[in-house]
């Protein structure tokens, strides 16, 4: 399993409990590039999410949901992998109603496990 992160909003410590398995491999990469690698599957879970986030960084927000989208789809074409392609609810821009409204600034008092690493943990790692 191998996870990729470039920890622009995101902190090592998250997946710390996964650093020991010889199932689990991180390599520090930032999806708006190409990645060439081997894989039967794609979890793409790869966006700032909290406010504080996104809006530190709109340009960097935006090349992570666009550049990253069309990067791990063209990974997914070359290898024939299966794809997830996940997003966030502020993509979609302020609508009448929300199903659910954040008010995350993206500091918890304590450190979440990241999407990637519960998603692998869970199928691969046990």
């Amino acid at each position: 399993m191998l996870c990729v992160d470039n920890f622009f909003t995101s902190v090592k410590d998250n997946i710390a409990h996964l650093l020991g398995n010889p199932h689990f491999e991180l390599m520090r990469h930032d999806v708006t590039f190409p990645l060439y690698v081997e894989v039967d599957e794609i979890y793409n879970l790869a966006r700032p999410a909290a406010p504080v986030h996104y809006q530190f960084d709109p340009v960097q927000t935006t090349k992570t949901s666009v550049h990253g989208a069309i990067n791990m789809l063209g990974l997914a074409k070359r290898v024939k992998a299966k794809i997830l392609q996940a997003s966030t609810s502020e993509v979609y821009g302020a609508g009448r109603s929300r199903a659910s409204r954040s008010r995350s600034t993206g500091r918890e008092s304590r450190p979440a496990r990241s999407a990637t690493s519960t998603i692998w943990s869970t199928r691969w790692c046990g």
